[in-house]
C-alpha cells in the first residue's frame, strides 16, 4: 500500500486490499478450535490434522478442512485459497480458523487469514 497525491491509501494490487482473501461466509480466527467441532454450520479450517480420538470429522463432506496434514507450513500456504474455497461453499453460517505457527511462510498463511476474517 502507498499513498496517493491526496493522502489515500492506494493500493498497489488486488493482493493488498483488506477482504481480496476474503470468503462469503464470515470467518473467524479462533485461538481454540476445539470448542467448534460439534457446531454442525460452522466449518472448521484446520493448519494441521490431528487424532481421531479428539472427535475430528474424517469424511470427505464434512466442514471440516487441513490445511497440511503433517503440519507443514509450506503444504498450508498452497492449500489456503483451495480450502477456504470449499469450506465457503458449503453455505455455512460461519467460517472458524485457527493461526499458523508464527514463523516462516507461516506468518504469511496468518496475514491471509486475518485478511480473510476482516471481510465487512
Amino acid at each position: 500500500m502507498s499513498r496517493g497525491v491526496d493522502g489515500e491509501a492506494k493500493y498497489d494490487g488486488p493482493g493488498m486490499l483488506p477482504d481480496h482473501y476474503a470468503p462469503t461466509t464470515p470467518l473467524r480466527l479462533v485461538d481454540d478450535i476445539d470448542q467448534y467441532m460439534s457446531s454442525p454450520r460452522v466449518g472448521k479450517l484446520c493448519f494441521q490434522s490431528r487424532p481421531e480420538t479428539q472427535g475430528f470429522p474424517q469424511a470427505a463432506d464434512e466442514a471440516v478442512r487441513i490445511l497440511s496434514p503433517r503440519g507443514d507450513v509450506c503444504e498450508a500456504a498452497i492449500n489456503l485459497y483451495y480450502r477456504m474455497q470449499e469450506l465457503d461453499a458449503m453455505e455455512l453460517d460461519l467460517i472458524v480458523a485457527e493461526f499458523a505457527p508464527n514463523h516462516g511462510l507461516g506468518r504469511a498463511v496468518n496475514d491471509r487469514l486475518k485478511k480473510a476474517s476482516q471481510k465487512a
